[in-house]
């Protein structure tokens, strides 16, 4: 089966917006048909034209609407370090997307990227992207949406902790219950 071209395209399929892998990226126009596609499958938004957003990986996954926190202000969304947003503008208008930094406007955070004509924003947190990334969109008629993204720290992984070896073996965790060890050794995968 086709998969796709780039390095290690026959291990995995990437989702970034356009439906197929197979489109040609040198051709425009194939591209455009793509992303004509992507915008006809979009998720149906809330109905108060209000944004919306879906976090992680399941396309399948209905839209959340973003709670308002006031007249024109909106509740910040919450992600995880390495976490997946996407987030869709209200539909029907053509939209412009910065990073706010104090008085200035800023290029998108690294990992993200708009389709101004579909109003969808994509953004993979990266590590340590942590801390309140204020986004502003604004649409042709001057529509001003400011949403903002709060990236928290991904909780530690406990099995890179420390484990005593004896103490495991005593709970019968050994060789014998741990094939990739060949010697008794703490196993932090089972228990």
């Amino acid at each position: 089966p086709s998969h796709g071209d780039g390095i290690g395209s026959r291990f995995f399929n990437i989702q970034n917006g356009a439906t197929g892998a197979s489109a040609d990226p040198g051709n425009p126009s194939e591209r455009a048909i793509h992303l004509r596609k992507a915008r006809l499958q979009r998720p149906v938004p809330p109905v108060d034209g209000s944004p919306a957003f879906r976090k992680g990986y399941d396309l399948q996954e209905s839209l959340t609407p973003i709670r308002q926190a006031g007249e024109g202000l909106f509740e910040p969304v919450e992600l995880r370090e390495l976490d997946r947003l996407e987030l869709h503008l209200p539909s029907g208008q053509q939209w412009t997307a910065a990073l706010r930094v104090g008085d200035e406007l800023r290029d998108l955070p690294i990992g993200s990227t708009f389709d101004p004509e579909g109003g969808i924003f994509y953004w993979q947190l990266g590590p340590a992207f942590l801390g309140e990334f204020a986004l502003e969109f604004r649409a042709a008629d001057g529509t001003l949406l400011p949403i903002s993204v709060r990236g928290l720290q991904r909780p530690p992984i406990d099995w890179l902790r420390p484990v005593n070896p004896a103490k495991r073996l005593a709970e019968g965790i050994g060789p014998e219950r741990c094939a990739s060890h060949t010697v008794p050794v703490a196993c932090h995968f089972h228990r």
